[in-house]
């Protein structure tokens, strides 16, 4: 009897390591299946991320391409253009080409020969650049300095370029010559409706005096006075409603921004506390010379919608 259950205990203890050991062994198997999804999932995570890599090299080679050729034209457009001028201007060629899908622009430039001519030769440089690159090789997606030099020195000859840039010029120039003459001959109309108003109530006080010879009059009738000053405003209204051209919307929209905003109060106001005007049409030449060259280009549809757009974005 003895014997019978130290048997029956001894295959009832290996009944039970077994159970562990295949426990053990169920256990083991699940962490190593974990372990390959673990492995599998950080291989091709590795791989997606090397190739986000890629696309985002190639991509970006694509778009500093457009975003310098749009820079060689812009600063091109400029007399004697200053360091700030330069500064300015491609900072805001930087922000339009980094707001845009740089390969569907490519793809439709197609509006002018120049363009279409600037689409062939970025594509023919992305493509010399981005033939060496590889995946798993860090070290190969750059863009060197001979690149950007060959890329400039093509672009430099390319057909129409200098016409487009004198054209471009010369619309900037016309505009705020224009700003300038009609913003003096406001001034002078200013001054001519003051001059007329004061006038028009000197010359209602003689007309008085000589109605009342035995005692000058002194003070002028509030209802004379009143009408002078309301016939002023009113011209002073239709002068500020005279139609506005563009340059001069994009400067009045740039000083009124100067004033709510505290980063642009530091940059263009003085020491006295008062507007640098000659940095608001510095700044105000820069985005019209931008405006100017994507509607000569014909990059987009300039029309009155997206003028407004780009005016309220300032």
């Amino acid at each position: 009897m003895n014997e019978i259950y130290r048997t029956a205990m001894e295959l009832q203890k290996q009944r039970e390591l077994e159970a562990t050991l295949n426990e053990a062994a169920a256990e083991q198997k699940r962490k190593d299946e974990e372990q390959k999804y673990i492995d599998r999932y950080d291989m091709m995570n590795a791989i997606r991320i090397k190739r986000e890599s890629f696309d985002d090299y190639k991509t970006n080679v694509k778009r500093a391409l457009l975003t310098e050729a749009l820079k060689r034209i812009y600063v091109g457009s400029i007399k004697g253009p200053t360091p700030d001028e330069i500064a300015i201007g491609e900072a805001l060629v930087g922000q339009y080409v980094a707001e845009r899908d740089v390969s569907e622009m490519i793809h439709n430039f197609s509006n002018t020969s120049l363009l279409e001519n600037l689409g062939k030769l970025i594509n023919k440089h992305y493509k010399i650049m981005t033939e060496d690159a590889d995946m798993d090789n860090p070290d190969s997606m750059v863009i060197t300095k001979d690149n950007l030099d060959d890329f400039y020195e093509e672009l430099d000859d390319t057909e129409d370029m200098e016409d487009i840039t004198n054209t471009i010029r010369l619309r900037v120039s016309n505009a705020e010559e224009e700003f300038v003459n009609k913003i003096e001959a406001d001034k002078q109309n200013l001054k001519t409706i003051m001059q007329d108003t004061a006038d028009r109530v000197q010359s209602s006080k003689e007309g008085l005096d000589n109605d009342y010879e035995e005692e000058p009059v002194e003070d002028i009738p509030e209802e004379i006075r009143q009408e002078a000053v309301m016939d002023a405003k009113r011209k002073v209204y239709a002068l500020q409603s005279r139609h506005q051209t563009v340059f001069e919307r994009m400067a009045k929209k740039l000083s009124e921004s100067v004033m709510v905003d505290t980063d642009m109060r530091e940059q263009f106001l003085g020491e006295n506390g008062r507007l640098d005007m000659f940095k608001v049409i510095e700044s105000t030449r820069c985005m019209y010379t931008l405006l100017e060259m994507v509607a000569t280009l014909k990059i987009e549809r300039v029309d009155e919608k997206y003028i407004e757009e780009s005016i309220n974005s300032i």
